[in-house]
């Protein structure tokens, strides 16, 4: 009965846990498509921009001109400003890290706007003429261009079946007209919608999760699996990447750490233990350097190095001091008693001026001869590399 109940348990964990991740997934699919479509501005407003001077110069050369003519053209240029505005900022907008909702309200704000002048025109237009131009393009437009789920699209399209019920009611149209309107142009445009929309939803979708995947092997490929710190490679690209800050650090420091008869401890033991040791080694590395150190790397079986920055002599050595207190609240017992009852640490420490190293190997074959050296010296020691590389 127990066993079920920890199974039960595990497997709500597990389904919270997929919850959680096909949570995390979609919020980064819906931003990405938000980003799309704050891209997607800029050419849209350029094309509004074109066609809103063309239908402007056209109105300028009709012979008959009142309050509603006046209104159309303050609409006209109500529609340039915000296209303008568009143009100006969509650059600002795309490079800047806003939020979701931001990136939202800005595409539905700009939409909402836009359906809004141009439904006023297209009353506008109807009314003084009395005849009504074909609403499909726009809707084709709206359903094409932005990429809207489901409720969006069914929201923005409020308004130009709004506009149709006016029409209906000054008898512009007919009933058998805006049927035809709200249902077959709605009906186009939100299955036209919908259908983009899963499409990009589920590219992006696949190339999140491959993003996802190559983060992972990345962190896989730089990682130790055993104790969870570094390897040597991604020891390598720490170090590399010193060079690429705006500002440099003006020394460092490679303390190199061996565990002391690791073999004989394996051997007496067994290798689960001593892998077990390995990661209460990693811990206390942790617990010690966290704060203080650029990395943490597994260089060898039982070898560690901590890269560290602008440190001195004296704070190295108290960083090395705590590493072996630690340790020794741990209460390893030592394979080999020839030196301590309890496990214990080697370090080999070198340091050099920054701008005067070309490779952290450098740096490291001097930290590691004072390992050498610590453990010449019957281990348990701290050595510190003073020759001028």
């Amino acid at each position: 009965m127990k066993k079920s109940r920890f199974e039960l348990f595990d497997a709500l964990k597990n389904l919270f846990n997929y919850r959680n991740n096909n949570q995390y997934f979609h919020s980064q699919i819906v931003y990405e498509i938000a980003k799309i479509n704050i891209r997607r501005l800029l050419p849209i407003s350029l094309l509004i921009i074109a066609l809103t001077l063309i239908v402007f110069f056209m109105k300028l050369f009709e012979y008959e001109y009142n309050f509603y003519t006046f209104v159309f053209f303050v609409l006209l240029i109500l529609i340039l400003i915000i296209s303008v505005f568009i143009i100006l900022f969509e650059h600002k907008i795309q490079n800047s890290d806003m939020k979701l909702s931001t990136l939202q309200l800005i595409y539905r704000t700009y939409w909402f706007l836009l359906i809004l002048l141009i439904a006023a025109l297209y009353l506008i237009d109807a009314y003084t003429t009395e005849k009504m131009a074909s609403l499909f393009a726009f809707y084709i437009l709206l359903a094409t261009i932005p990429i809207l789920s489901f409720w969006e699209i069914f929201s923005l399209l409020v308004l130009p079946n709004v506009l149709t019920g006016f029409l209906l009611y000054f008898r512009i149209i007919t009933l058998r007209e805006t049927i035809f309107t709200i249902l077959i142009y709605f009906l186009v445009s939100v299955f036209l919608s919908v259908f983009f929309y899963n499409t990009f939803y589920e590219h992006v979708r696949t190339k999140q999760r491959l993003l996802d995947l190559n983060q992972k092997l990345e962190i896989i490929s730089i990682t130790d699996p055993l104790t969870g710190v570094l390897n040597r490679l991604g020891f390598d690209q720490s170090f590399r990447k010193l060079w690429t800050l705006p500002i440099k650090p003006k020394t460092l420091s490679i303390i190199s750490i061996d565990i002391d008869f690791f073999k004989p401890y394996n051997d007496t033991f067994g290798h689960q233990k001593g892998d077990e040791c390995l990661m209460l080694i990693a811990l206390a590395l942790n617990l010690v350097f966290r704060q203080h150190s650029i990395c943490i790397a597994r260089t060898g079986g039982e070898e560690f190095a901590v890269l560290l920055s602008d440190m001195s002599d004296e704070e190295l050595l108290v960083l090395t001091n705590n590493l072996r207190n630690e340790v020794a609240l741990l209460e390893i017992e030592a394979g080999n008693k020839s030196v301590s009852e309890k496990l214990t640490l080697s370090f080999g420490i070198a340091s050099h001026e920054f701008s005067k190293i070309s490779s952290w190997n450098e740096l490291y074959e001097r930290s590691d001869h004072a390992l050498y050296q610590a453990k010449n010296a019957g281990r348990n020691k701290v050595v510190m590399y003073k020759e001028i590389i």
